[in-house]
């Protein structure tokens, strides 16, 4: 068989795939065009490097998506070095430093919100929970001092603004932790 620089890049597609490339895949992760798609297709056949299935997803025209799977021959044929060429190496490296590239982002970006997370808990360990502790401990002390005196008639007693920042401040005070609070 006569491997083409359009035979390599069908077959190079079906390797990177598992094994197996929809007309879909081909069209989208490939430069050959409609025709050439099709004279492989029909070619590889023939030529035992794949076998063609169906989808029962229906294209545009309304037939059914063929897929391109490679056979036993053609995973021989490429693992004894039949796609170790030009073509082949160029798709390959830059996929992989583009792999490091992206993971070192990633690591970073995880970094970074590990830092924020552990910023957060210190916040809400150190700031608001000494806050609603409070904020609890008084409501409770003033509920039973207004209900001695005024009785049942009082149902709930809201918070001011003013008094919930006497509070922030107290605890701001109080706390190794400085972190901004924002105005409600």
């Amino acid at each position: 068989m006569r491997l083409t620089p359009e035979t390599k890049e069908f077959l190079l597609l079906c390797h990177e795939s598992d094994g197996r490339a929809s007309m879909r895949d081909l069209r989208l992760k490939t430069s050959l065009t409609e025709n050439q798609r099709q004279h492989q297709f029909t070619k590889l056949e023939k030529e035992g490097y794949i076998k063609i299935e169906r989808t029962p997803l229906l294209t545009d025209n309304g037939t059914e998506m063929k897929i391109a799977v490679l056979t036993a021959k053609a995973h021989e044929q490429i693992n004894s070095g039949m796609l170790r060429s030009e073509v082949y190496e160029r798709k390959i490296r830059p996929d992989l430093v583009e792999m490091a590239d992206t993971l070192e982002e990633l690591l970073t970006a995880n970094d970074e919100l590990a830092k924020q997370l552990a910023d957060t808990q210190e916040y809400i360990s150190m700031i608001l929970y000494p806050v609603l502790h409070a904020l609890q401990r008084d409501t409770i002390r003033h509920r039973k001092a207004l209900g001695a005196e005024f009785g049942p008639q009082v149902a709930a007693i809201e918070v001011r603004g003013d008094e919930m920042q006497e509070y922030i401040a107290l605890a701001k005070s109080e706390s190794p932790v400085s972190a901004p609070v924002e105005d409600e």
